[in-house]
């Protein structure tokens, strides 16, 4: 399986959605993962840790999200400057899903 992890863009936000242990983890499993270069900086994570543990830096979040396009599709109103886009998976964050629900 194709895994991208997209850089968070919420202000203040500094958490990302794996660490370097968990793509050592699934790279071992046989799966390739991509990572947006600098996703794990606010986290103490360089590229250089990501790439170590097998994962594949690419430059943009669009190149990340690219990678699963099979995903089962989430409807939520999200913000203009949302990068999620129909056909991809996302974060259940009460921000983007106030009333708990998916549509």
């Amino acid at each position: 399986m194709l895994i991208g992890i997209p850089k968070e863009i919420k202000n203040n936000e500094n958490r990302v959605g794996l660490t370097p242990a968990g793509v050592q983890s699934l790279v071992k499993k046989g799966h390739h993962v991509l990572v947006e270069t600098n996703a794990g900086l606010g986290s103490g994570f360089a590229d250089a840790d990501y790439e170590k543990q097998g994962a594949e830096i690419v430059a943009t979040a669009k190149e990340a999200w690219a990678a699963e396009p099979d995903k089962p599709e989430f409807k939520p109103d999200l913000p203009s400057n949302s990068r999620v886009t129909s056909g991809k998976l996302c974060h259940l964050s009460k921000d983007l899903f106030p009333s708990g629900r998916l549509l």
